[in-house]
């Protein structure tokens, strides 16, 4: 399944709007009224989880 700039396009706003707020989503999305970007990022978020541990992978550490 092949995806399309729009997805990303809404990801960057849902991200914007959990980092920075609806105000910062709506500037990154240029929407001129609010109420866009909220029903804009509303549709896209989804639960946050933290990602699988695969037995046998070893993480690399930053430091």
């Amino acid at each position: 399944m092949a995806f399309q700039f729009r997805d990303i396009r809404a990801k960057a706003g849902t991200e914007a709007s959990i980092a920075g707020g609806m105000d910062h989503a709506q500037k990154l999305l240029g929407h001129k009224h609010v109420t866009m970007t909220q029903h804009y990022v509303r549709a896209r978020l989804g639960e946050s989880v933290e990602p699988l541990r695969r037995p046998g992978i070893v993480e690399e550490s930053g430091e």
